[in-house]
């Protein structure tokens, strides 16, 4: 294999897997600062375990906390977070991570001698760019979200911070592409990203719905491994084998 040029299907199943590793750094970059400031995080796939439209069955296992615009939620924590610096950091810490990880990505693409490893370190580096690009690209529309906790806190308006990031993912996604060998070919990987992200984005949304209400109930399935969920960590763990036997077909 001498270029990026590979069956779609091939292709599509990679963007497919990628996406799970590459929403596990992201959310492995917060729950590091948690793990700082020792708060004993549970997290799910897409955020830290928590609820804003009921009570918790077991309150004692949770900590109560307001968001910027005052709205109750409970976190599943062993004590609060203490202060706008843990809070700024804490929500900073994701959208750094996943920035880092496009940028070594396509670092490691340019420099990786095996084509396959070359195909993995960029469809690494571009599914992250894309998913961030598109988030921020919807900004104006959804409440919520890294931006709007370290906002609330800094007091100023998302908008300052979205914009910002959402360039260097831009240019991080116009990098790679230019990695490509020809517009034919990129738009064959912008499809892929396209198509593959949207089924792997709806099972992560529907599986942190599922770790949330069962975190809830106590199921000892879901509990606390180094912070995360249980089914947490063995989703990008099946993802990352699942890549070995690609690499094994696509060599």
């Amino acid at each position: 294999m001498k270029s990026y040029k590979i069956p779609f299907g091939l292709l599509l199943l990679l963007v497919f897997l990628l996406n799970f590793p590459a929403q596990f750094i992201h959310e492995t970059g917060h729950l590091a600062v948690y793990h700082v400031y020792g708060r004993q995080p549970v997290w799910g796939f897409t955020s830290l375990v928590q609820l804003w439209d009921r009570l918790p069955l077991n309150p004692s296992d949770w900590v109560s906390y307001p968001s910027p615009d005052g709205d109750q939620g409970w976190l599943r924590l062993a004590s609060a977070p203490d202060g706008k610096v843990e809070l700024v950091l804490s929500s900073l810490a994701g959208p750094l991570a996943s920035l880092l990880a496009a940028t070594l990505s396509l670092l490691w693409a340019r420099r990786a001698r095996q084509p396959e490893t070359k195909l993995i370190a960029l469809g690494l580096s571009l599914v992250i760019s894309f998913v961030m690009t598109t988030y921020y690209l919807r900004s104006p529309w959804h409440t919520g979200g890294d931006e709007y906790w370290m906002a609330g806190q800094l007091g100023i308006s998302k908008t300052f911070i979205e914009i910002p990031f959402g360039l260097a993912f831009v240019a991080c996604l116009a990098f790679g592409l230019l990695e490509l060998d020809s517009w034919g070919i990129r738009l064959s990987w912008l499809a892929a990203l396209v198509i593959g992200g949207i089924p792997a984005g709806a099972l992560v949304n529907y599986a942190d719905n599922l770790v949330r209400t069962q975190v809830d109930l106590g199921n000892l399935w879901f509990q606390p491994i180094i912070g995360f969920s249980l089914p947490v960590l063995l989703v990008p763990l099946a993802a990352v084998g699942a890549l070995y036997l690609w690499v094994r077909v696509t060599a």
